[in-house]
Order: structure tokens, then C-alpha cells, then sequence
């Protein structure tokens, strides 16, 4: 983002001239507009609307003169609006240029003219219209704008009368039919409190009466009788069933008939004689027979014993067909059973006690809940009595300030500042003119470069064309002057080492890229004349100069360039020793530089593209790569056939050449897409004929290290 950031200095470097001339062009017409414009003076009035009410008598006065007012949600621009109404705009004309005849000469200007003129407006937070009028006169149009508040304040004194008369024929027949309805509200509410025969449920305030007071204070008594007798009740039950599993007594007949028997002495004298009787049969039926008459008449005897004592217990319970129960004999299961016959009995008054509560309480709601239908229609009748009572004090009060405003001439409005001749134009303004202008000139300018970099549709820098297509760069090489293109290689590498530092950044960069010893490097462009021989001739020469033995290969059979740039023989070269005529070694061709030999593209028998296609081109490169330690191998354009494509087909890699402000984007980024889905291997790219100005941001330019190298 920073790069990107520095590089916008050298787009308006770029587009400098266009911006330059845009922006005076803007400049000289707003000189032009400054001297030639015609000048316009604006006066400036301003009128305040009255917020507190001023009154002759109490609250009454002008307050009804305030009424209108207060039903619109904004007075302020009610009185905005008036300024603009013809009947005021023509009055306000009539007064500036005929009634005093001082500026017969001007020409009037009609009520739409002056509308349009006119500028109203409301100062923020307050009740203060500004109101202002430009003309070409100063003096009209302080006159004008005078005339103006003057016929806005009677016109709204006018305005003030006409509703204060209004009111007060209203108001007069008004007041008569409230007292009349007043009285008739008095009357209901009189009849309906001697129908309910109440004097009042509620007091002024609001507040209940004893009546109420009364109804709700015995029932919240009632309510804890019932809380207090309901726990008595569950506490008795309980109780109760405790004393059932301890005496094992399912009824109160039961229990009592329990009781009696234990009590009873000659029940207990039968109980000992059954025992005794019970015993003397269990030892005769060991000893006789089962039809023996000693047995039989102990059985008989026995029988006869328990008749008698179920007849007795049946007399003691007042049912003879009842069981026989278990007898209380000892004091405490007595005891106990009598405890237990008192709960029943307690419990069973609780109960009635509990129900008696529950009625009364039910009987005091029902009065309670009755309360409120009273009070309901009472309360509609004082309502009716209150609203007609405000009704009527409110009418009268508003009459009688009817009657004080119709007999006065006030206004709401009232001027703050009057209007007074300019002493400066306002119109055209040299400040505003030119800051517009600047601004104007300034976009336009910016406009004007950014659609020309818009419509401009090659790469402009290293940065671009690594974000278009997502590839590495390699290195940033400067442009070289025809005049080093003319020495040799090894004199120029010598004499300039700004080229010599950019070449070594790049190989090093692609063999940092490769992360392996790199033998082969195919360099290769998207289109013809963006450099890629000439890249190659420097890469090639920086490689040897760096003591590697290095082997330049010219594969341009179509166009070769490098036996140019070396001052070579054409032939023989790499066609030949493809084609079996020569070996390699009788090809290749020195150079000035030691360690670099260059093989030339040589004359094809064929069509280059069926030499590319053979395993003997890759014969030669694997020979070669074999005898060098570097091979740089100059193809042709991607887009243009596939040469580089084929000889990438056994893993060497591409680095692919880009020239700022002739690269096309949609060309490099269709070419980078291409390689990619044939699965050649990108290396990199080389940025070529990078510019000074954009070079130095990227890295730091090699006069200024050479210059700190000669001071030190």
C-alpha cells in the first residue's frame, strides 16, 4: 500500500501536462468571470415574532392574538411565508417606487421578479427572520427591503384585528350556552346522588370514604378469621390421623365402641370366662376324640359364652350386627381413643365455623365489587361538571381579551435591524471565485489523469503487474541507453554498475525462486519488443562475469537478435547441431566476456515449430546443460507460438519479461493464464525499462551509494 502510495507522484509526473493545462484553463475563466461579472449589492433586515405575551389586564390582552399561532407548529414560518405573499411583495414595490416618486427612473420589478430575489430564512434557536434582497443599486435595495417589514408589520396587525373581531362575536354567543350547560351538569349530578343515596364515594382528591374505608377493613378481618381458622382445622386433622394409626381405628363408632368395652366390667368378666372356655377346649381336643361328649359339651359351653358376649358388645354400641372390636383395657389406649373422639369433634365445629367465614366474606365482596358500578357513573357526571366549569372560565377569559385586542393595533412583529445601503458587493465574491476554481481546476485536473491512466491499458509499474497476475517479481531492470547498448558487454557491465546490480539481483532472485542449483533459465515475453533478448544477452553476460561458465542460446528462429547484439555470425548455430550437422561444441561462438559462449539460432531446414517438437532440441539442452554451468535459452513471444512452452517440457523454468507503458494488462494476464494451464513453471518476472523516476522506489538508486563512496 505504501509502494503505491509513492508511485501516485510519479503518475502526475506522467500526466503532467494535460492536469497543468486543464487546471489554468479552469483558472483563466474565473479571472475572466472576476473583471466582467456584473456586481449585485444585498441589504439585509431582520424581524422578531414575540414569544412571551404582553397583556393590559392580568393574563388576558394580546394572549389571544398569540392563539393562531400557537395551533401551527412553527410561527416563525408562518411569518416566512407572508413575506412572500403578493399582497405584501406588492405593497412593499408600491411603497419602494411610487408613493415617495424618488426612483421614477429604475423600473419596478414584478411580484415574481421580487419572489425570486428574495432570500427568508429563520436564525436557528430563535424567533428572528432575516430577510434579504440583492440589486444592482445598494440604495433600492435597502429601500425596497425596508418597505418590505414595514408592510409585513401591518399586514399582520391587520391580520390580528380581523381574528380578535372574530373571536368576540364567536365567544359572545359561546359563553351563555356553557353557563347553560353548566348548570344543566349540576343538575344530573344532584339527581343522581339522591337516587343512589350517597352524599359522595370519592372525596376532590380522589381519596375513599369511610363508606369504602369500612367495607375493606372488616373484610381483611374477615380474611385472616379465615386464614387463622383454616390452620386450626388443618391442625386438628392431622391430629386426628395420628391418633387413627396409633389406635387402628377407622370410625369415631369404632373408637368409642373401643372404649365402652374396655370400660365395662362385665365384658371383661365374659372376656376371662371365653378365655378360660377357649383354653379348656384346646386341652380336651388333645386328649378325646372330636365326637367325644366331654369335647362337645366344651364346645357347646364355649359357643355360648361368645354369643352372650357379642349381644353385649351389640347393647354397648347401639348395633348388634356390629364386629366385635378390640377392647381398650389399660388406661392409655383409653386415653388415647378419648383424644381422639374430642378431635373429631372439634374438627367437625372448625369446619362449620370455616364455611360461616367464607359466607360472610363472600357477602362483603359482593358490596365491595358493587361500589365501583356506583362510582362509575358519579364519576362521569363530576367529569362532565369539571370540563364544563375550565370550558366556561377559559371562554370568558378569552372574551374579555378579544374585546382589549380588537381596541388595540399591535403585531406580533417587530424589526431587530433595518436594512441599510452595502458599502461592498456581494456578488462576485474574489475569495469564493477562486477557492471554487481551485477546487474545479484541481478535480478536473485529477480527472483528467485518471482517465487517461484509466484508459491507458498497459502495466505501469513492477508493483502492477505482480498483483495482476500473482507472480513474483524478479528483479527491476533500468532502461539502457543506446549509447551502452553500443560498447561491449564487458565495457558496459564495467562502466555501469547500476545495470551490472540490477542483472546480479536477478539471478540471484531466480536461483533464491528456483530453491535448487538452477541450470536452465527460458526467458521469455508476452510480446514482441518488450526486451526479453536483450534481458537475456545481460543475464547471460552478468552470469559469466560472476565466473560461471555460461552458454547464451538464441532460440528465435523466427526473428533471432542475439548474434546482433554480440556481433556474431547468424550460423552456425543452434538449427545445425539439432539437426545432427554439428556438434556443440563446434557451434557455439566466444564472446568478449570470459566463460560466456553464445549459440546462434543457425538456418532451420524446416519449419522452426517441427524443430521444437523433436527430442533432438532437447538432446542439445540436456548436452549443454551437461558442459555449463548456466544456460539462458532467448525464445519467442508466448502469444505468438509455443516454442517456450516446449522447451519448458522437461522442468526448466520461465521467466517471463514485462516493459512498463507497452506491456498490455489483458495481453500479459491472457499469456500468464495460459502458462499456467499448460503447467509451465513460472519463475518470475522481469520488469524492463524501468523509468529513473519510478526505479527509485524500489530500491536505492546506485549514484547516490557511488557518490557517498567518494566522499568517504
Amino acid at each position: 500500500m505504501e509502494q503505491k502510495y509513492a508511485l501516485l507522484p510519479t503518475i502526475f509526473y506522467r500526466r503532467r501536462l494535460p492536469a497543468l493545462a486543464t487546471f489554468i484553463s479552469v483558472m483563466l475563466g474565473a479571472l475572466v468571470y472576476l473583471i466582467f461579472a456584473p456586481r449585485t449589492y444585498e441589504a439585509e433586515a431582520r424581524l422578531m415574532l414575540d414569544g412571551k405575551q404582553l397583556s393590559l389586564a392580568g393574563e388576558t390582552g394580546r394572549d389571544l392574538t398569540q392563539e393562531s399561532a400557537r395551533l401551527d407548529s412553527n410561527p416563525v414560518a408562518t411569518q416566512a411565508e407572508l413575506a412572500l405573499s403578493q399582497k405584501v411583495l406588492r405593497q412593499a414595490i408600491y411603497e419602494a417606487y411610487t408613493a415617495n416618486n424618488r426612483n421614477s427612473n429604475a423600473e419596478p420589478p414584478t411580484v415574481e421578479e421580487l419572489r425570486k430575489q428574495l432570500k427568508v430564512k429563520t436564525v436557528p434557536a430563535t424567533s428572528i427572520l432575516e430577510i434579504k434582497y440583492s440589486n444592482k443599486d445598494p440604495l433600492i435595495a435597502a429601500k425596497l427591503l425596508n418597505a418590505l417589514t414595514e408592510a409585513m408589520i401591518n399586514e399582520d396587525t391587520a391580520v390580528i384585528r380581523r381574528e380578535a373581531g372574530s373571536a368576540r362575536q364567536f365567544l359572545a354567543v359561546e359563553v351563555p350556552k356553557k353557563r347553560a350547560q353548566l348548570a344543566q351538569v349540576e343538575a344530573t349530578l344532584s339527581q343522581y346522588k339522591q337516587s343512589q343515596g350517597i352524599v359522595s364515594i370519592a372525596d376532590d382528591q380522589g381519596r375513599d370514604n369511610a363508606q369504602t374505608t369500612s367495607i375493606v377493613e372488616s373484610l381483611a378481618q374477615i380474611e385472616e378469621q379465615e386464614r387463622t381458622t383454616l390452620a386450626q382445622l388443618q391442625e386438628v386433622k392431622a391430629r386426628n390421623s395420628s391418633l387413627e394409626q396409633v389406635t387402628d381405628s377407622s370410625t369415631l363408632k369404632n373408637t368409642y365402641a373401643t372404649v365402652r368395652s374396655g370400660q365395662n366390667e362385665q365384658l371383661q368378666a365374659l372376656r376371662t370366662q371365653l378365655v378360660e372356655l377357649e383354653a379348656k377346649v384346646a386341652s380336651a381336643q388333645s386328649k378325646y376324640k372330636a365326637d367325644s361328649p366331654p369335647l362337645l359339651n366344651l364346645i357347646e359351653e364355649r359357643d355360648a359364652a361368645r354369643a352372650l358376649y357379642q349381644q353385649k358388645i351389640g347393647s354397648e354400641t347401639g348395633n348388634p350386627a356390629a364386629s366385635t372390636p378390640n377392647a381398650a383395657t389399660d388406661k392409655l389406649s383409653q386415653d388415647l381413643a378419648t383424644q381422639l373422639i374430642t378431635g373429631e369433634v372439634e374438627a367437625s365445629a372448625l369446619e362449620g365455623r370455616l364455611a360461616a367465614i367464607r359466607r360472610d366474606r363472600a357477602t362483603l365482596q359482593e358490596r365491595l365489587n358493587q361500589l365501583p358500578i356506583r362510582e362509575q357513573g358519579l364519576a362521569a357526571l363530576v367529569r362532565q361538571r369539571q370540563e364544563a366549569v375550565t370550558s366556561l372560565e377559559f371562554l370568558q377569559r378569552k372574551l374579555e381579551e378579544a374585546r382589549i385586542a380588537e381596541a388595540q393595533k399591535v403585531s406580533n412583529l417587530r424589526p431587530v435591524d433595518l436594512a441599510e445601503p452595502p458599502r461592498l458587493p456581494t456578488w462576485p465574491n474574489p475569495a469564493i471565485v477562486l477557492v471554487l476554481a481551485t477546487v474545479a481546476g484541481g478535480t478536473l485536473a485529477l480527472g483528467t489523469v485518471l482517465l487517461q491512466e484509466g484508459l491507458d491499458g498497459t502495466l505501469r509499474n513492477a508493483t502492477e503487474a505482480s498483483s495482476l497476475v500473482e507472480v513474483p517479481i524478479m528483479g527491476v531492470l533500468p532502461v539502457i541507453s543506446p549509447e551502452v547498448r553500443g560498447k561491449e558487454y564487458a565495457d558496459a557491465l564495467m562502466q555501469e554498475p547500476a545495470i551490472l546490480e540490477s542483472y546480479r539481483s536477478l539471478l540471484r532472485s531466480s536461483e533464491f525462486a528456483a530453491n535448487e542449483d538452477i541450470k536452465v533459465i527460458v526467458v521469455s515475453s508476452a510480446l514482441s519488443g518488450e526486451g526479453k533478448s536483450l534481458v537475456s544477452s545481460y543475464l547471460a553476460a552478468v552470469a559469466a562475469t560472476l565466473s560461471r561458465r555460461t552458454l547464451l542460446i538464441d532460440a528465435d528462429l523466427r526473428c533471432p537478435t542475439q548474434h546482433k547484439l554480440f556481433k556474431l555470425a547468424a550460423k552456425p548455430g543452434l538449427a545445425e547441431v539439432a539437426q545432427g550437422k554439428l556438434a556443440l561444441a563446434e557451434a557455439v561462438q566466444t564472446t568478449g566476456i570470459d566463460k560466456l559462449k553464445v549459440l546462434c539460432s543457425g538456418r532451420p531446414r524446416s519449419h522452426p515449430s517441427e524443430l521444437f517438437e523433436s527430442r533432438q532440441i532437447q538432446q542439445v539442452i540436456a548436452a549443454a546443460a551437461s558442459q555449463y554451468d548456466l544456460i539462458v535459452i532467448d525464445t519467442p513471444p508466448v502469444t505468438s507460438c509455443v516454442d517456450a512452452v516446449s522447451l519448458c517440457g522437461n522442468g526448466e523454468k520461465l521467466l517471463l519479461v514485462a516493459r512498463p507503458s507497452f506491456t498490455q494488462r489483458d495481453i500479459f494476464t491472457q499469456a500468464v493464464a495460459e502458462l499456467r494451464a499448460k503447467r509451465v513453471e513460472i519463475l518470475g518476472v522481469a520488469v524492463n525499462g524501468i523509468d529513473p523516476q519510478i526505479d527509485k522506489y524500489y530500491r536505492y538508486a546506485f549514484q547516490s551509494y557511488k557518490t557517498l563512496t567518494n566522499v568517504s
